[in-house]
């Protein structure tokens, strides 16, 4: 075979390849969506299931059944889905067998927090705020007692804002320092339960088992405070029995002050 025939075939070969994508493309294009697949980032999904993606799809597209490809805005249902306060991403296409794909990552609630007026939200593992929702319940621990919440709450969780951009919430962003020392600490992260704020402002956080509570007091030498729990579970307690103190005072360096119950 010589080389100009050679060339020709290669030639013709590479068309062959470029017209059947285009008309691959053409004909995918124009061609119907079949189904929607939903799969949440999440390991677990709080705020929606499946067919409540589904249904707020349907509502932007009417049906993907009865449109052409071409036809459906991938980017205007991303766009519409993070709307919702509590979808942080949302990543849309069609597969080849014409499904149309949607991965979603919803915020991911570490605590929740009831203010002085019985306010209820939460917080992101960033520290972001997240709105409750209605019939919901995220088990997660809770942050109650005196506590202030900024002002235009509503607008904050509307808009997932992050309490980093706040001048005037000190006692949130203490409150997350709090959580996120508490969650290095894997022993005492699996102990405590809730964390109250009591009229002094200070600390205290509740266990899950055990009537006495830990009082950190303001969030200086966190590290230290929270190390000094693992200590009393595993030298106090353990000799002493699970009812005998009430208050464990953790607000002193290098001592474990233990308040008796009555």
């Amino acid at each position: 075979m010589n080389r100009t025939l050679k060339v020709i075939l290669w030639l013709l070969f590479a068309i062959a390849i470029v017209a059947g994508g285009i008309f691959f493309r053409y004909s995918y294009r124009n061609a119907l969506g079949k189904q929607i697949e939903v799969s949440f980032v999440n390991q677990k999904s709080h705020f929606f299931d499946n067919d409540a993606i589904k249904s707020m799809i349907i509502k932007v597209t009417d049906s993907i059944h009865l449109k052409k490809i071409k036809e459906i805005d991938l980017k205007k249902i991303e766009k519409d889905l993070i709307q919702s306060p509590f979808i942080q991403n949302a990543d849309v296409y069609f597969s080849l067998q014409r499904n149309l794909m949607v991965k979603i990552k919803e915020y991911e609630p570490v605590i929740k927090v009831m203010d002085s007026r019985q306010k209820k939200y939460y917080l992101n593992k960033d520290g972001t705020f997240i709105p409750p929702k209605k019939g919901i319940s995220i088990n997660v621990p809770i942050v109650y007692g005196n506590i202030t919440s900024p002002n235009k709450l509503d607008s904050l969780m509307r808009y997932n804002t992050n309490i980093s951009s706040l001048e005037n919430s000190q006692v949130l962003k203490d409150i997350f320092l709090v959580y996120l020392s508490v969650k290095k600490n894997k022993f005492v992260d699996s102990q405590i339960n809730h964390i109250y704020i009591n009229k002094k402002q200070e600390f205290e956080l509740i266990p899950t088992i055990g009537r006495h509570v830990f009082l950190l007091g303001d969030v200086s030498h966190l590290k230290d405070k929270i190390t000094k729990i693992g200590i009393f579970y595993h030298q106090i307690l353990k000799n002493n029995g699970w009812n005998k103190y009430k208050v464990i005072n953790l607000k002193y360096n290098h001592q474990i002050v233990c308040e008796k119950s009555s």
